[in-house]
């Protein structure tokens, strides 16, 4: 059993800290301690100068404002902050960790008295849950150092207040690395993830927050389970540039970028009644040699749109499998479209439907068998059927994995292994856009998956989602979505993947593909082929009647 202290600036917590904390304590091989540093607010953390008391009621008001204002529509804000005592996620009594200053104000220290409390619990571990800064003569108490979260950039800037400045500057991630301090060495990072930027601070910090605490949780259980230090990423140069501190110029900057924002999203909707419409697109081509600017568009019908294409040729038949979303349903089943020729079509209207959102109906050909491996992740498991009768009939068989939580799954043979790759989110997330993750099995219809060891793969929003898949030649080519500032599908990606075994994953970008092959478009998010036809889809903003 591996004993791991928290160090913690107050007995009270945040709903994301608390949940990590619970499966902590929750974990048999874990002996969880309290370590509550008094004073912390005393110090500035990294020297950064503090806001002015001003500044800070600002930042205060404009967070209560937007919980106030988003909260009924975004799930991320309904429990946040949330507070929470953490007093019963341990076994023992918590201890004190008092700041005193011997030299300067600028040269914190701990009480020695208390330092010895703490050497004597003989912690294998200490998880920082704080912003104060972690002093060596803590470090020496422990056996393996401190792990803690960092948001931001590490090599270039500590975000501060956490998740304000991506949204301010429009950057398309906001980035947090899981660091790990052995004693008398200095840090270095074990993980790193990038997650889309959202639409205001708030958002923005209870989304970096949720999706950041699990993995601090799993990377100390991984510990507690294995008794090994994870591998650190070597370390180098960087320029340690810190961003500049928070000044009421920059609230109202925010403030004037995040109105204008939602009051031209508002016009939009309310005034030009315009909203975002996917359509696809196909073409007779090859993935590497095509021009995405002549393929024909198929006309949406009336009140529905068409996303995700993959393409199938069986029985002499072409037809382009395609996620069909009904506005008045508000979700979408599984379509057909028939190619007739390179400009000519036939809509053909649904082949599965479920009374949850489907799409991404990708197409599994297995020995002489079709098969469908749609996107459902309202069903918690990635879900199989079988053709029946081409293409219009197909019956739910299995499901492949159950109790997951995923998107966009797609299945291939690769060096006798069958391998799913999937964007999977976690229980208390809803983010299918930054982590790919992959399994593998003997066969494609095994309901037995291996979970590679290294998952996730990719921890970033500009590529970690699928996007479409292109085997051509013994080459195996991901398409790959690029999300952008408030923005899902922002550009595509092509990624060859170079090395896939049961201990690395690595790939090649290729190119990346903006949408400008047609006039107007916001977006496009998906490109499959199979060595006939290329099928692909965009995005506009439509004057919609529906």
């Amino acid at each position: 059993m591996k004993k791991v202290g928290v160090l913690l600036e107050s007995e009270i917590c945040n709903t994301h800290l608390y949940r990590a904390l619970t499966k902590l304590y929750q974990c048999q091989l874990i002996d969880l301690y309290l370590i509550l540093i008094e004073d912390a607010a005393d110090y500035s953390y990294s020297g950064r100068q503090q806001a002015s008391r001003s500044t800070s009621t600002l930042l205060k008001l404009i967070e209560c404002a937007e919980l106030k204002l988003l909260s009924s529509r975004d799930i991320r804000l309904k429990s946040y902050p949330g507070k929470h005592l953490v007093n019963e996620l341990s076994d023992h009594p918590a201890l004190h960790l008092k700041t005193e200053y011997a030299d300067s104000p600028t040269s914190p220290c701990y009480n020695q008295n208390d330092i010895k409390a703490v050497a004597a619990l003989e912690l294998d571990l200490i998880f920082k849950a704080t912003t104060t800064p972690l002093y060596e003569e803590l470090l020496k108490t422990t056996h393996d150092g401190a792990v803690y979260l960092q948001y931001g950039d590490d090599y270039a800037d500590n975000s501060h207040p956490v998740g304000f400045w991506e949204v301010l500057q429009r950057r398309d991630t906001t980035g947090f690395s899981i660091q790990w301090q052995p004693p008398g060495a200095s840090p270095r990072p074990l993980l790193r993830g990038n997650l889309p930027t959202k639409r205001t601070f708030t958002q923005n910090q209870a989304n970096l927050y949720n999706e950041a605490a699990p993995y601090i949780a799993k990377t100390i259980i991984d510990y507690a389970t294995t008794s090994e230090i994870p591998e650190l990423e070597a370390a180098q140069p960087f320029s340690n540039r810190s961003q500049q501190s928070v000044s009421a110029l920059s609230l109202v900057s925010y403030t004037t970028k995040t109105a204008i924002y939602f009051a031209k999203l508002a016009f939009d909707k309310l005034v030009l009644k315009k909203q975002e419409r996917w359509s696809v697109v196909y073409q007779r081509a090859s993935w590497n040699n095509i021009d995405l600017s002549k393929g024909l568009t198929i006309k949406n019908p009336p009140g529905h749109f068409y996303a995700d294409p993959f393409i199938c040729h069986h029985n002499d038949r072409d037809i382009i499998f395609v996620e069909d979303y009904d506005y008045s349903k508000g979700f979408a089943c599984i379509a057909a479209v028939e190619i007739i020729n390179d400009d000519e079509y036939r809509i053909l209207g649904p082949v599965i439907e479920e009374p949850y959102h489907m799409s991404f109906p990708f197409i599994l050909h297995h020995e002489g068998e079709l098969y469908m491996i749609p996107e459902v992740s309202k069903s918690n498991a990635i879900r199989l059927y079988k053709c029946i009768d081409y293409p219009m009939k197909w019956e739910y068989q299995k499901d492949l994995i159950s109790n997951i939580r995923a998107a966009d799954t797609m299945i291939f043979q690769h060096d006798e292994k069958w391998w799913l790759l999937s964007n999977i989110a976690g229980p208390d997330s809803n983010d299918f856009n930054s982590t790919l993750s992959a399994y593998y099995s003997d066969s494609p219809l095994s309901d037995s998956w291996t979970a590679h060891p290294a998952n996730p793969l990719v921890f970033d929003s500009n590529t970690a989602r699928n996007a479409g898949i292109h085997i051509q030649d013994g080459r195996i080519i991901r398409s790959r979505q690029k999300q952008g500032f408030d923005c899902y599908g922002e550009a595509l990606s092509l990624a060859e993947i170079k090395q896939l075994d049961n201990q690395h994953f690595r790939e090649q970008t290729l190119c990346t593909l903006k949408p400008d092959f047609q006039p107007g478009l916001a977006g496009w998010h998906h490109m499959h082929s199979n060595g006939k036809h290329v099928v692909y889809d965009c995005l506009k903003k439509e004057k919609t009647s529906h």
